[in-house]
This record gives structure tokens, C-alpha cells and sequence, in this order.
């Protein structure tokens, strides 16, 4: 008998029981009144665009606090009724979902913060993609900066690693799209900027105050990149959230995706994600050519020490 193999299936039965458990207390709160269907979501679609920032507070459930320029990009989805928004909202969520995990997707779905994810309609799932393509393309860190902002203290990941023009451009595609953004709305950039500023950081179950956990994330980001372990980026961005909530755990859906990859020491430029690991386990990092293939052989570590 694999006793692996046991372990294996025994956890991730209790993992689904778990989820399921969490699948009935949302559905009861949802019957009860507690909370509206993807309650996250609803605010995404509900906010008034004209004054989205007018009385909300951290923390605050249904409360809409990223920057205007993800409002501004979701304009064409907020057209559409409440039902058909919900409906593709979850239909993103899931085919993230899938995209992170390929065949261990049934792994994830028996990690109950990513089935409360599912439920809430936030946006830590599109962030756990944007984890995973940025050791392709490092502009994906902008969604990070643009919606929680917070996070964006784990760039300190491209400066540990000495990869500056991957940090020049998470920096500079953030930045771009902002002045983009400003540029149709600054009316809503000059209020977001006051709200963010004189919110008040919600208490939350760590007991160490968003300050410390934000300057704690990048730490563990820095020490992440200076080790070379891409694994350790989920946990940096989840500890430098501005609220920590249960369905921020659902960025760990990202480690499947990350066990692919396969660094290159420091200052030798870009990552190479391991072909058969990420194909094996994910399709995060699967269109690849041959000639990729070749170059992410040639370019493995000589130290021996991986993600």
C-alpha cells in the first residue's frame, strides 16, 4: 500500500468536506439575509461610478476600494445585469482557477479559502495569476498595485534578485495605466488617493497591524528572491494585504503553478519556468517553444538550491 498515495486522497477528502461545509454556511447566510450573493462582487458591479469611494471604510464588506482604473476597466462588464455580471464574474474566477491548477485543480478546490473565493467574487484568485505571469511578463504585477496596492511591497522580489528592468516594468506599466486612467478621471483618482489615506486599518487576527504586516510581506519577499524560492510570494502577498480575510488565503492557488519554476541565479536575468514540472501540473506555463525549452535547460542553476 502507498501510504503517500492514502495520505494523498484522505486529505483531500477532508479538504472537500471542508469546502463543502463552507459551500452550506455561505449558501445559509446568503438565505438568511446576512450578506448578498458575491457580495465582493456585487460591490464591483453596484458602486457608483461618479463617486465609488463616498462612504466606505477598510475593511468593510461590499466596500469598494481599488483604484479607478480597475473600475474603469470593468465599465463593459458593469453594463451588463446583476445575474449575467455574477454569472462571468464567476466564470473568470473559475477558468483562473483551472488555469493555475490543470490537474491538481481538484487539490485547490479542497483548499476551502479558494471555494469561499469563488463564493465572495473577490480578486485574489486574478491575483494569484498575476503572481504566475509575472515570471513570464513582470507588467502583470500593475493589476497587484492597482487593486490592493499593498502588495506592491513585493516587488522587493525583482530588486533582491537584481532583475531591475523586470521591476521597471511592474513599476512602469502601474504607473502608465494610472496616468492613463487620470487622464479620463481625475476627479476619482484625487478621491481615492484621500480615502486611502485616511483610512483606518481594520484590526485584524494576527494582531500586528497592517504597518508591520505590509513591511513584513516585503521582507519575506526580498528573502524569497535573494533564496530563490518563487514559492514564498504567495504567502509575502497574503501577509501585505491591507484586510486579512479568509478568501485571501485562495492566492496560495498559485503554488501549484509556482512549483514549476526553475530559477537562474542572481543578476543572470530571467526566470525558466521547468517544462516538465509546469506541464505536468499546470497549463500556467505551457505554451512554451521548443527553442524556450532548450534555453530553460541550458540556464539552470549551477548551485543546486531551487524554488
Amino acid at each position: 500500500m502507498d501510504l503517500r498515495r492514502v495520505a494523498t486522497r484522505v486529505l483531500v477528502g477532508l479538504g472537500l468536506l471542508g469546502s463543502t461545509l463552507v459551500v452550506a454556511r455561505v449558501l445559509t447566510g446568503y438565505a438568511a439575509g446576512n450578506y448578498p450573493f458575491m457580495y465582493d462582487a456585487r460591490a464591483y458591479w453596484s458602486v457608483s461610478g461618479a463617486s465609488p469611494y463616498h462612504g466606505t471604510e477598510l475593511g468593510q464588506p461590499g466596500a469598494y476600494w481599488y483604484s479607478p482604473a480597475f473600475l474603469q476597466v470593468l465599465a463593459p462588464l458593469r453594463a451588463l445585469s446583476w445575474p449575467a455580471f455574477a454569472a462571468t464574474w464567476l466564470a473568470i474566477n473559475g477558468a483562473t482557477l483551472v488555469w493555475l491548477g490543470g490537474r491538481r485543480v481538484l487539490y485547490l478546490l479542497a483548499f476551502p479559502p479558494v471555494v469561499f473565493e469563488l463564493l465572495e467574487g473577490n480578486v485574489h484568485l486574478l491575483m494569484a495569476a498575476a503572481l504566475v505571469l509575472g515570471f513570464r511578463f513582470a507588467g502583470s504585477w500593475a493589476f497587484l498595485v492597482l487593486t490592493k496596492v499593498s502588495p506592491g511591497v513585493c516587488l522587493a522580489w525583482f530588486a533582491a534578485r537584481h532583475e531591475w528592468r523586470q521591476l521597471a516594468l511592474a513599476l512602469g506599466l502601474s504607473a502608465g495605466v494610472a496616468l492613463v486612467s487620470f487622464a479620463f478621471a481625475p476627479s476619482l483618482w484625487f478621491d481615492w488617493v484621500r480615502t486611502v489615506l485616511a483610512a483606518r486599518p481594520r484590526a485584524d487576527w494576527t494582531s500586528l497591524g497592517m504597518p508591520v504586516r505590509v513591511v513584513g510581506g516585503g521582507v519575506l519577499a526580498w528573502w524569497g528572491g535573494r533564496t530563490s524560492r518563487p514559492w514564498v510570494l504567495p504567502f509575502a502577498v497574503i501577509f501585505s494585504l491591507p484586510s486579512l480575510w479568509f478568501s485571501g488565503l485562495a492566492i496560495l492557488a498559485a503554488l501549484p503553478a509556482l512549483s514549476g519554476v526553475r530559477m537562474q541565479p542572481i543578476g543572470a536575468g530571467e526566470v525558466s519556468p521547468a517544462p516538465e514540472l509546469a506541464r505536468a501540473e499546470s497549463p500556467a506555463f505551457a505554451a512554451r517553444s521548443d527553442a524556450e525549452d532548450d534555453r530553460s535547460v541550458r540556464h539552470a542553476p549551477v548551485s543546486g538550491r531551487e524554488g
